[in-house]
């Protein structure tokens, strides 16, 4: 965990992975939007478990803005025990996004989140470089990252936008059941967002970078 990053290689003729993003695990209530999806997400892990793949996790897997971590704990066996599966045989990699940034911190990770993975050691990483090789011939490199670092401004790390989601937010979307989970209508944004990351990778040859976020 004292490493922010992890580094691993991916030989093209045998790796195979699979990434998910953004789950924004919930409570198990109306303004969980995670829900809907946790039957046929357990049934894809099933499945790619049973084929060899290992998962990687790009952030934002649970929505701490609007609950609080305990109670996103309790309420999420069924995916945290599918997730458990690939960690034991270490075939599980995690980063931690803007929305679920208390991973950021190692005593949290132990302190909440370790106890839905067994005794394994449990890493919340901020980016992940994966080295492509065809046998001994490197080919290139990977850099996974949630991505929420092409596009974060002062006020996505304060508290009130926290607070708002938490307090304003979250009630109004139990009682409505209104879901506002979907990617920006706003092409102006979408465009900023992925010109950010595009200008910057665009300067490092041989490198391909994902990011979850966007």
């Amino acid at each position: 965990q004292k490493a922010r990053e992890c580094v691993q290689t991916l030989d093209v003729h045998s790796a195979r992975y699979i990434l998910f993003s953004d789950h924004h695990r919930g409570a198990k209530n109306g303004a969980d939007d995670f829900q809907a999806c946790e039957a046929i997400y357990c049934a894809a892990l099933n499945y790619y478990f049973e084929m060899g793949y290992t998962l990687c996790n790009l952030g934002d897997s649970e929505e701490l803005w609007e609950e609080r971590p305990s109670r996103v704990m309790s309420s999420n066996d069924a995916s945290f025990s599918a997730e458990k599966a690939f960690h034991e045989q270490g075939r599980y990699f995690r980063l931690f996004g803007n929305h679920d940034d208390e991973w950021e911190h190692p005593d949290k990770v132990e302190a909440l989140l370790q106890k839905k993975f067994g005794d394994k050691p449990l890493a919340v990483r901020e980016s992940m470089l994966l080295r492509v090789v065809d046998g001994k011939k490197p080919l290139g490199e990977i850099l996974l990252l949630h991505g929420h670092q092409g596009t974060q401004n002062e006020g996505e790390k304060n508290w009130l936008p926290k607070m708002a989601l938490r307090y304003l937010w979250r009630p109004f979307q139990q009682l409505t059941r209104l879901s506002c989970n979907t990617p920006a209508t706003d092409w102006e944004i979408r465009d900023n967002r992925d010109e950010l990351i595009y200008e910057w990778v665009s300067q490092m040859p041989g490198l391909l970078l994902i990011a979850g976020h966007t």
